[in-house]
């Protein structure tokens, strides 16, 4: 998928921004932009499955 890295990218950088402010625990902070990534390719998958089709 062309679209990967730029979804990663995005995932990435809002668990780093956001995942700072959302958690409290320096484990979490450490987990958060793994789970943003992986939820932004979730969504971004999802989302040009329904462009596509």
């Amino acid at each position: 998928m062309a679209l990967t890295p730029v979804f990663s990218f995005v995932g990435v950088t809002i668990g780093y921004l956001g995942g700072v402010h959302l958690v409290d625990s320096s484990l979490w902070v450490k987990v958060a932009p793994t789970l943003f990534t992986i939820g932004t390719l979730y969504v971004g998958y999802a989302l040009l499955a329904v462009i596509d089709e």
